[in-house]
């Protein structure tokens, strides 16, 4: 009697040992899109013209993040001219934070799923910007766009956004 009540009670135990491995809470996890993952470089009219190519090695956005910068060629240019990137990406699970850390030389404006970030506005290739743009997304789809102005010398875009779930 006494063997097969031990026996019982390590049957038991070694149940609730199981059951309590496999009842895990939500898991946290974490991922970061950076610009040197090479975005698409759009029109205007968002229609797809080629993919962004690493910066010119002299621009004064190295070395401002752990990523690289990015621009459409590597050549000097005279003049005024915008380029816009696009990036895509989805959530999976419960969003619980995202923040972007951006830079552009010169300037550069980001819209967050047709909407624009201005919380995000003032990056410049001497002015590094952090903002939290939690509230800007959603689980599934996103769209991302830079539009950023050079205003003469060697252009770019440099950021690192980290999104943050919780799956449930």
């Amino acid at each position: 009697m006494v063997n097969r009540m031990m026996l019982i009670l390590l049957i038991l135990s070694s149940i609730t040992y199981s059951h309590a491995q496999t009842c895990q809470g939500p898991q946290a996890s974490s991922f970061v899109i950076k610009s040197d993952t090479f975005l698409e470089i759009v029109n205007q009219n968002m229609i797809y013209l080629q993919q962004a190519v690493l910066c010119n090695p002299n621009n004064s956005l190295r070395g401002l993040l752990d990523s690289k910068c990015i621009w459409k060629d590597i050549n000097y240019l005279s003049g005024t001219e915008t380029v816009y990137f696009r990036v895509e990406f989805s959530i999976n699970g419960v969003l619980s934070e995202s923040t972007l850390k951006l830079a552009g030389d010169d300037s550069v404006i980001i819209e967050l799923n047709g909407a624009r970030a201005t919380e995000c506005d003032g990056g410049t290739h001497s002015n590094l910007i952090t903002c939290n743009i939690t509230s800007r997304l959603r689980a599934g789809k996103n769209t991302a766009i830079f539009t950023v102005t050079d205003y003469g010398g060697l252009g770019g875009l440099v950021f690192i956004l980290t999104i943050n779930t919780i799956s449930s």
